[in-house]
């Protein structure tokens, strides 16, 4: 017989535990206890990070409101979105406003930047 295996005949028991089962249950039990306590550790942090939010926004809620309220008129986040565009870009002043602008007679925004290059430079850089 060989040193470590052991002739098992069909009406013996099996061994219960082996070494090889220790050590494998001891690991995977090791693994889950590290898993269970790093879970445990997220959950945490995403707690501590959700209440500085809500710290935050109780910060910024009397600003809002104030904001809010100086605000009466009916101004959708649209025209808000629009209004700094047209302000960031002023080639966009040519194609687009308020009270139209010239949009129509253009196919695209490269075409009214490009006129309004032509019209300040004072220079045809498209043949005409």
């Amino acid at each position: 017989m060989r040193r470590g295996l052991e002739y098992i005949s069909h009406g013996d028991a099996l061994p219960e535990n082996t070494l090889e089962d220790v050590e494998a249950a001891s690991t995977t039990e090791l693994l889950s206890q590290k898993s269970l306590e790093w879970k445990s550790e997220i959950e945490t942090e995403i707690l501590g990070l959700k209440c500085q939010l809500l710290q935050i926004k109780k910060g910024l809620w009397p600003a809002a409101t104030f904001a809010s309220e100086q605000n009466n008129d009916d101004v959708t986040p649209k025209q808000i979105f629009e209004e700094a565009r047209r302000a960031c870009n002023p080639f966009e002043i040519l194609g687009e406003g308020k009270a139209g602008g010239l949009n129509h007679i253009f196919t695209n925004r490269s075409a009214v930047k490009l006129a309004n290059l032509n019209c300040l430079a004072d220079f045809c850089l498209t043949p005409s």
